[in-house]
């Protein structure tokens, strides 16, 4: 009886999904559970690099228009997996337990099958600078091209969670039932630069850091000035003149 509920016991151990590791492959039908987030095999798996719109955030249209970016982002990364297979490189774990990898599509070579460099690329998402700058240079190309949430307004999705988290009057996730959460959206971003205001008119010089880690100062009314989001985490500043940023080492953009 005694070795009859051992072997009962570790059969059912041993049937449970082993945590994954630093290098390790998980392979297989996904689950999407939001736009950054998948699950294979029971292993919960957070994409590596970038951070998609929380499922219950509101963004803003091209036309101004209050829109659901949250599931939308989970909508996108569905029809891009569609029905198959995904295999996922892990290359950590965060505080949470979950597995954090960089995932393709089985099956599709290159950049058709990544799964992370598709959802910045095609505005789902954001390059998660704070972890990896990997994807910036899609983001980069998306907020030109003024994909998915870079056609119209939207509040940063960490930005979005804290508020929530802190449960603040302002917050999306305290606002009384029937009001449009994006419109108290404090610092909304927009590839129109609508969402990116200087800390004073006297202080509107723009201070970015390109892809490949180059920092370029853009003055208003310059070629990409309106297009140029502030990124303060990614080290992004404003300043108040062209030799104040030529001092902290910043170069004017080629022409």
């Amino acid at each position: 009886m005694k070795q009859a509920l051992v072997g009962g016991l570790l059969t059912a151990i041993m049937a449970l999904p082993l945590p994954s590791s630093a290098g390790e492959l998980v392979s297989g039908p996904a689950r999407v559970v939001d736009g950054d987030t998948l699950e294979i095999a029971g292993t919960k798996i957070r994409l590596y690099g970038i951070d998609a719109p929380e499922t219950s955030q509101s963004c803003r249209d091209a036309q101004g228009k209050d829109y659901a970016c949250g599931q939308q982002s989970t909508a996108s990364i569905k029809r891009f997996i569609g029905g198959n297979d995904v295999e996922c490189q892990v290359k950590n774990k965060d505080m949470y337990g979950r597995s954090v990898a960089a995932c393709r599509v089985a099956g599709r070579a290159g950049k058709e099958g990544d799964v992370n460099d598709w959802m910045v690329a095609n505005g789902h998402a954001l390059a998660y600078r704070q972890y990896s700058k990997e994807y910036v240079g899609d983001e980069e190309r998306a907020k030109v091209r003024k994909a998915g949430i870079w056609a119209g307004d939207f509040q940063l999705p960490w930005e979005y969670r804290k508020e929530k988290k802190g449960a603040r009057p302002s917050s999306p996730a305290a606002l009384p039932p029937g009001r449009p959460a994006v419109a108290s959206l404090p610092r909304p971003h927009s590839s129109t630069g609508k969402g990116s205001q200087p800390p004073s008119p006297q202080c509107a010089i723009k201070g970015n850091i390109s892809a490949n880690g180059d920092h370029y100062y853009h003055t208003p009314g310059s070629k990409s000035y309106t297009s140029t989001i502030i990124d303060k985490q990614a080290g992004e500043r404003w300043f108040c003149s062209e030799q104040d940023a030529q001092k902290a080492g910043w170069r004017a953009p080629r022409p």
